[in-house]
């Protein structure tokens, strides 16, 4: 491994981990001052709230909802040390850590866990042999030696929570419909897991769009958990390939094919610890400046958002005019029938999904209308936490993971897109749509739980109080309730599908189309006002229109395909 990963190589990844968090930072505090300042020139003095054109009523909260956890099972987990198989009762925190006891009663009566999970990192396997024997296969075909023709170790229903560095957890099930439960759990856990450092709406959107562009430079798989371990992932997934050149870069080194797997473990460790430790203090530093800019801007803006707003709105149209001999070509050509077909495609997929709970609600409205005319204490709370209940429309999403790949994608894509973006196939080969459909999925459930709750408020006011009378009110009210269930579904629906959409054109063709335009736009520069250009730049603009372009053609295209 030394040659491998001599001191003149470690140096080299040190100083690439450096550059490529230099760009991050860059781009993540330019990106977040934009949508700052496009927050303030667009506030209005008497405004509130967000507008919210959803239908269904939300659950006021109160202290036992939010302090009660979101899931909990009892499942088998087997130990780190002696490789032990033990029952334990699993608590999933409002925070999306989970928590296990020695038991159930354990739990109620107050008692500490015995151990925590955070799965920020993770990626949730529901075939551990499967993963383990393409592993062995894949090492085989590196190192020498035979792979396997089977593996078969660990037993039906067992989840894999899996990161080559940290501990892997595996946890048993003792159904299929357990199973299907819990690996949904882990995943939401994965994706959900709030020990990051950014609570800021802005903060995280400005992440987002900044660790997107930085997915694009390195050509690496998405990443999913806490800021600094999106980043490390990211980074060490593109220094392991590009500056060492993988796995297969120890296939020369002297001995048999288990020590070159167990010196590619090691290095890739290594590699791992040096990229973690840059990218944790660099994040540091970079929380540190754009809370420095955003003090900044509120201090020296504030008078000046009036002429800010005249002057970004006249250079966005002159850099529209500018861009468009280059840009609507593009438009006509990739960007419009990309999204066209995507939305087509997503809109069918998710349309059974997102409807599949509507028997749910007929059933549980049915029977919580029978309790309350009898005089019984009732309530619908937690309807999405009923894992009897929610199996079919949970069978459902994992149906439209399984339709969704890049294969089914690729063969959507029109012709037009792949000769103007030359990394179309290779982005969507990488692309993940686990993480689109936790989205459908978590805001189809939270509709599920909303509807539940307007059903309740609703016969309440339509029988004034007088429940005798449920039964014979419940048709109408659960006609009123599932109309709004649907206008709500589908409003959620078509809003994850527009950003899905939006993401990929991002990724796709975002920095294609940014340097086919930056050359033309650098002239326009003069249109800023000197004490502006510290919070307006050309840059900025030109990237908010390219947004808007992939946004208008994303709605448009998702309009279009949910009135068919």
């Amino acid at each position: 491994m030394t040659d491998v990963l001599s001191a003149e190589k470690l140096d080299g990844i040190r100083s690439d981990v450096t550059d490529s968090m230099a760009m991050f930072t860059k781009d993540f505090i330019s990106t977040f001052q934009n949508l700052r300042i496009k927050a303030m020139m667009e506030e209005k003095g008497d405004s509130g709230e967000p507008e919210d054109d959803h239908q269904l009523l939300s659950r006021p909260h109160t202290d036992t909802t939010d302090d009660s956890p979101l899931f909990t099972g009892g499942l088998v987990k087997r130990g780190q040390v002696r490789k032990n198989w033990k029952d334990r009762f699993f608590v999933v925190r409002a925070d999306h850590v989970i928590e296990y006891y020695e038991s159930e009663s354990k739990f109620k009566s107050g008692g500490s866990p015995k151990g925590t999970i955070n799965l920020s990192g993770y990626t949730i396997v529901s075939d551990p042999n499967a993963r383990k024997k393409h592993e062995k296969d894949e090492l085989a075909k590196m190192f020498g030696g035979s792979g396997t023709d089977d593996y078969s170790k660990y037993d039906p229903f067992t989840i894999e929570c899996y990161h080559r560095v940290k501990r892997r957890w595996l946890l048993k099930c003792d159904s299929e419909e357990q199973f299907k439960q819990w690996v949904n759990i882990c995943e939401l856990c994965a994706r959900n897991v709030r020990s990051g450092a950014l609570n800021d709406p802005l903060k995280k959107q400005a992440f987002e769009k900044a660790s997107l562009k930085l997915k694009s430079h390195l050509s690496v798989p998405e990443m999913f958990g806490t800021e600094v371990d999106i980043l490390t992932g990211m980074i060490t997934e593109s220094t392991w390939n590009s500056r060492v050149g993988g796995d297969s870069a120890f296939k020369n080194i002297p001995g048999p094919a288990a020590m070159k797997t167990k010196a590619a473990t090691k290095g890739y460790e290594t590699v791992y610890k040096i990229v973690e430790g840059i990218v944790t203090a660099s994040w540091k530093t970079t929380l540190v400046a754009v809370e420095q800019s955003e003090s900044k801007i509120e201090a020296g803006f504030s008078s000046l958002k009036n002429s800010a707003c005249e002057v970004e709105s006249k250079t966005s149209d002159k850099i529209k005019t500018t861009i468009a001999p280059v840009v609507d070509p593009i438009t006509e050509k990739a960007v419009n029938p990309l999204a066209t077909n995507l939305a087509k495609y997503l809109i069918k997929e998710t349309e059974e999904p997102i409807t599949s709970v509507e028997p749910v609600l007929e059933v549980k409205t049915e029977e919580y209308t029978r309790e309350r005319a009898s005089g019984k204490e009732a309530t619908l709370c937690n309807i999405k936490r009923d894992e009897n209940s929610m199996n079919g429309s949970n069978g459902s999403f994992q149906r439209l993971e399984a339709i969704l790949t890049a294969a089914n994608l690729l063969d959507i894509v029109p012709n037009g897109v792949m000769s103007v973006f030359d990394k179309a196939k290779q982005v969507i080969d990488k692309l993940q749509f686990a993480d689109f459909v936790i989205e459908v999925r978590e805001g189809t459930f939270e509709n599920t739980e909303r509807a539940a709750y307007t059903y309740e408020a609703t016969l309440d006011e339509s029988t004034g109080g007088d429940l005798t009378q449920a039964t014979d009110k419940r048709e109408q009210v659960f006609a009123q309730v599932k109309e709004k269930y649907r206008h709500d579904s589908v409003m959620d629906r078509n809003l994850a599908v527009v950003n899905f959409i939006v993401r990929l054109l991002n990724m796709i063709g975002g920095d294609y189309i940014r340097e086919k335009c930056s050359s033309l736009v650098a002239p326009l520069d003069s249109l800023i006002p000197d004490p502006l250009k510290e919070f307006i730049t050309i840059e900025g603009i030109l990237d908010s229109v390219i947004s808007s372009c992939f946004e208008n053609a994303a709605s448009k295209a998702v309009e279009a395909a949910s009135k068919k």
